[in-house]
């Protein structure tokens, strides 16, 4: 009887192992096919289709592609922006590296750091007279609403407006 089995137990095992290698083949010949279809369609996507240039973007520096606002191309002055505000008047205020971009719907304002504002900004607000507050790295200075600079207290000379 033992030997009996001994047979039949090894040629069950050798079914498991022959189903078990059809299996694999299967899933290989399936995974081959995939390869095949992702080759085709990159090989389609890779076409040029038209008369333009493909454009490639090193990721790890984004402002490297940045077409500068004096282009007339582009009307931010930085890729990054760092804060943003929006006034009564519906005005967006973008706070990027070199400056504060203003837009009023149809045209930009740019408040430039070291021209229009003295020092890098941190922050814009509006009070309830409208007049609009930067706070920058060293103070902070009140415009008028149509971005005039009015006054300014720097930081460590007294408040000119504190009263």
């Amino acid at each position: 009887m033992f030997i009996a089995k001994r047979p039949l137990a090894f040629l069950i095992i050798l079914c498991l192992s022959a189903t078990g290698l059809l299996a694999q083949k299967t899933a290989e010949d399936k995974l081959q096919d995939k390869l095949d279809s992702y080759k085709e369609l990159q090989s389609q996507l890779l076409k040029p289709t038209s008369n333009a240039q493909n454009i490639l973007i090193n990721h790890d520096q984004p402002d490297a592609h940045l077409t500068a606002r004096n282009t007339g191309d582009n009307p931010l002055s930085s890729f990054y922006i760092y804060d943003s505000y929006i006034d009564r008047q519906d005005r967006v205020y973008l706070l990027t590296e070199y400056s504060i971009d203003v837009y009023d719907g149809t045209e930009w304002t740019h408040l430039d750091f070291g021209e229009e504002i003295p020092y890098e900004a941190n922050s814009v607000y509006q009070d309830q007279s409208d007049n609009i507050w930067i706070s920058t790295i060293n103070g902070i200075f009140k415009y008028s609403t149509d971005l005039q600079l009015q006054d300014y207290n720097k930081s460590g000379f007294g408040c000119a407006f504190c009263q």
